[in-house]
């Protein structure tokens, strides 16, 4: 079935067109409105005629799920407006929006049923059982687990937060609808009444499910980078041309699902023309751009390669470095003024003293007496990027 959606109303696998991405997002949010409306419409209707709060309550939640779908179609259509003078890098970050909205809806309906089963375990009233509720609830079951891998397929396939919530809210309405019919099956062999308990377990379950929503969609808003993955893959890119020695300092931005823009610095020989360097970087950069829809910007680090000797000093100068405690990398071993100075960027721990692993990386130059001077910039590794080198097998390492 989901084949057949995605054939018949995509029809384009071409995920770097904002078209075909808006399309497989309003195709998720369509088929999420209309599924929740029938079961909402369903469990109502039984709700009221078994006089089950648990099933009424697991109906409103197919409601709020409903609404949530109408506000990820929305948010899709917001996001997909152009770039503007108030908004340069476009609207991507209100699908994140939409998201949030959706996890807020969810928990509200999570606290109004849990302070109605409160009322219904102090006050009981008998239910009227039914074998037909429990199998339309079962019909249900199935609807949801359905949409859940739907959703789950169509998120992961365009990276939307929206329909990942959602399909996440669906796997906790299977387990929630699932707690309803043992409820119901309880109370109707045991004669035990039970309808307040599970409509608070499943009031419980819709507030859980919400504060993850609330969590996931609230994660890019704040800042949080791209994805590991995204960045191994630029990286595999930049360290392929043979010009390319390591990367480090690479910074991400997220301006929506497809809206990253980056900077980072790169390593070259110290040898090359700048004409040729510029051509290379500008290489590197469409090439980010056109796989993996990254704006780049690079900026050169020249590395000692003509001078032999230098080469050898330098890398010298690095393994005595990497021994002090704390450091967690380190870049940019320059050298300057007639090479009597040499500057070297140390990336530590998060949890490193700057002070501490100066002064133990100074003892040891002095010890070792490799340079008349070396000044160190500091930086922490929590606000960095891994440093990538290339080691003589043409692999990549920290």
């Amino acid at each position: 079935m989901t084949n057949f959606l995605i054939r018949h109303f995509v029809k384009s696998t071409d995920l770097q067109d904002p078209l075909v991405r808006d399309r497989y997002g309003y195709l998720g949010a369509t088929v999420g409105v209309l599924v929740n409306l029938l079961l909402f419409v369903l469990k109502l209707t039984v709700g009221l005629l078994i006089n089950s709060i648990s099933v009424t309550a697991d109906a409103f939640n197919n409601l709020s799920d409903m609404a949530s779908s109408v506000v990820t179609m929305l948010g899709f259509k917001l996001a997909s407006l152009p770039a503007d003078e108030d908004h340069p890098y476009g609207h991507g970050r209100l699908e994140y929006f939409s998201g949030l909205i959706v996890s807020v809806l969810v928990m509200y309906v999570g606290i109004q049923f849990f302070a109605t089963s409160i009322k219904r375990i102090i006050n009981p009233s008998p239910l009227e059982f039914q074998w037909v509720p429990i199998i339309l609830l079962m019909i249900s079951i199935l609807a949801k687990v359905w949409i859940s891998i739907f959703n789950q397929k169509i998120g992961d396939k365009i990276n939307s937060s929206a329909l990942k919530a959602s399909a996440l809210d669906a796997r906790g309405d299977v387990l929630i609808s699932s707690t309803v019919i043992v409820g119901l099956l309880f109370s109707h062999f045991t004669a035990i009444e039970i309808d307040g308990y599970v409509g608070l377990f499943v009031a419980i379950m819709i507030i859980k499910t919400a504060f993850d929503l609330i969590k996931e969609t609230i994660h890019p808003l704040l800042g949080a980078p791209v994805s590991e993955e995204l960045i191994i893959q630029m990286d595999d890119i930049l360290l392929s041309h043979p010009e390319v020695f390591g990367i480090h300092d690479t910074v991400t931005h997220n301006y929506g699902p497809n809206t990253t823009f980056a900077s980072t610095h790169v390593e070259v020989r110290d040898d090359i023309s700048l004409i040729e360097i510029h051509d290379i970087i500008d290489e590197l950069e469409i090439r980010v751009k056109e796989e993996l829809g990254i704006e780049l910007v690079i900026h050169m680090d020249p590395v000692h390669m003509s001078d032999e000797k230098m080469v050898v000093m330098v890398q010298h100068l690095r393994e005595e470095l990497l021994k002090v405690d704390g450091v967690h990398s380190l870049h940019d071993l320059r050298l300057r003024d007639d090479s009597t100075r040499f500057i070297a960027d140390l990336v530590a721990s998060s949890d490193a003293n700057e002070e501490r692993v100066i002064a133990d990386a100074e003892r040891i130059i002095r010890q070792h007496k490799l340079i008349p001077q070396l000044n160190f910039e500091f930086s922490n590794i929590m606000r960095h990027e891994k440093v990538k080198v290339r080691n003589e097998n043409n692999e990549t390492n920290l």
